[in-house]
């Protein structure tokens, strides 16, 4: 079901519905293009057109045009996610039209998530956002009767917790484990701890995006904004980016891209996949390989120091490992923010507990003292031991006194300050 450019503001729409194709052609923008693709999807699965004056049912909405809507324009995670979003939502609105949605309804579906469900604020939220996407679709997509509630979220308490880091040594002992229990996997870890990479932007990292001659990696979505959205296509999760190379880093990938193990992506696994074909990307994070990474690395650390604390945490610690190294050489938030990506300055503040040395450094800068009252026992200043008179004001009109007192000076002295002599009028 793709949507084809035809030119300037030209597009075309094509559909396939139980062996048939239907194509459309019109003029407008691709966000125009693909809600009339979305209406007629859903009009071709419900067999007939939308009514637009009666007002549906949440349920029939949910699960007939948003769901097919959601199928089409929504990411594959997404998409899982808001499927048990909507069949909670369904269970408390489903019998309700849109037109029947209102505060006192949503307030009641607040209060039974949280008291008799027991379920967090955080969960109530992303239900309610679920609910706000609903209502948004068929009001202002597809110009169905629905209702505008005023949808208040329920405040949510950040927790300032530090972020954990390992420390040097650990990721010592985590590198040293890595080389003994799975070899194979020493280029992925060093990538995500010495480029502060997401786990999946680590193994959905494709080798055009390694830059070695501008020493840079280039974190990006498989597809476009202007492409159709594929199934299976990788899409970045906050910004894209491009992060700086290490030395040693680009000396680990160029020895890694040497053994020839896959053209396409640069961590790919040793199995074969249904084509009989090896060197395919992971599917998933290697999360067992990586807990029996970190066992090993507490057996090596217990070796020097009996008394080493367990080595625990996911892939995602390496990320906060990468940064708190970061700040400890380059105190700079704004430039973290850069190489990690992150869509909001808040999320770099979280880092900020990482730079007190750094901050310290601002102690003391700015400092006032107040004005002190001239001691009449002090030392003469030294206009006052040279005998010259300390009012400026005073000094000038003395010296215009004398000036007046004397025919001889036309006009006022030279020496007086802020006035010249008269200019000399010619006779004609």
């Amino acid at each position: 079901m793709p949507v084809y450019s035809k030119g300037r503001e030209k597009w075309r729409v094509v559909i396939w519905r139980r062996g048939r194709r239907h194509d459309w052609v019109l003029r407008g923008t691709k966000a125009e293009a693909k809600a009339f693709e979305a209406t007629k999807l859903v009009e071709l699965q419900a067999g007939e057109p939308l009514d637009k004056q009666t007002a549906p049912l949440f349920s029939d909405f949910s699960t007939g045009p948003y769901a097919a809507h959601a199928r089409v324009h929504l990411r594959k995670g997404t998409r899982d996610v808001r499927k048990y979003q909507l069949a909670t939502l369904i269970e408390h609105f489903g019998g309700v039209k849109l037109t029947e949605i209102f505060e006192d309804r949503i307030e009641a579906f607040k209060n039974h998530r949280i008291e008799v469900d027991g379920v967090g604020p955080s969960t109530v939220n992303s239900e309610l956002n679920a609910l706000s996407a609903v209502l948004t679709y068929a009001r202002d997509v597809l110009r169905l009767p629905c209702a505008r509630p005023r949808i208040k979220r329920l405040p949510i308490r950040r927790k300032k917790a530090r972020l954990k880091v390992f420390s040097t040594e650990s990721v010592g002992h985590i590198l040293r484990a890595t080389e003994i229990v799975a070899p194979h996997l020493c280029p992925l870890v060093v990538l995500l701890f010495e480029s502060g990479a997401r786990k999946a932007e680590a193994i959905n990292l494709p080798w055009s995006n390694v830059l070695f001659d501008q020493r840079m990696l280039r974190i990006w979505s498989e597809v476009d904004e202007d492409e159709e959205p594929d199934e299976d296509a990788f899409s970045v999760k906050s910004r894209e980016r491009e992060v700086p190379l290490s030395d040693h880093l680009a000396q680990v990938l160029a020895e890694h891209k040497a053994k020839g193990l896959s053209d396409q992506w640069v961590f790919a696994t040793s199995r074969k996949n249904n084509a009989g074909v090896k060197g395919d990307r992971y599917a998933n994070f290697p999360k067992h390989t990586w807990e029996r990474i970190l066992a090993k690395a507490t057996e090596l650390a217990r070796q020097h120091d009996p008394e080493a604390p367990l080595l625990k945490g996911g892939p995602h610690k390496a990320r906060h490992t990468f940064a708190s190294h970061f700040l400890r050489s380059r105190p700079d938030l704004f430039l973290l923010g850069r190489v990690l990506g992150h869509s909001h300055s808040r999320v770099t503040e979280l880092y900020g507990h990482l730079l007190p040395d750094h901050l310290a450094e601002a102690r003391n800068v700015v400092q006032f003292e107040a004005a002190g009252v001239p001691d009449a026992g002090a030392a003469p200043t030294v206009r006052a031991r040279r005998g010259l008179p300390q009012n400026r004001a005073r000094d000038r009109a003395r010296r215009l006194a004398v000036a007046a007192r004397n025919p001889k000076t036309p006009g006022f002295p030279v020496g007086a300050r802020g006035f010249e002599p008269p200019t000399p009028t010619v006779s004609r």
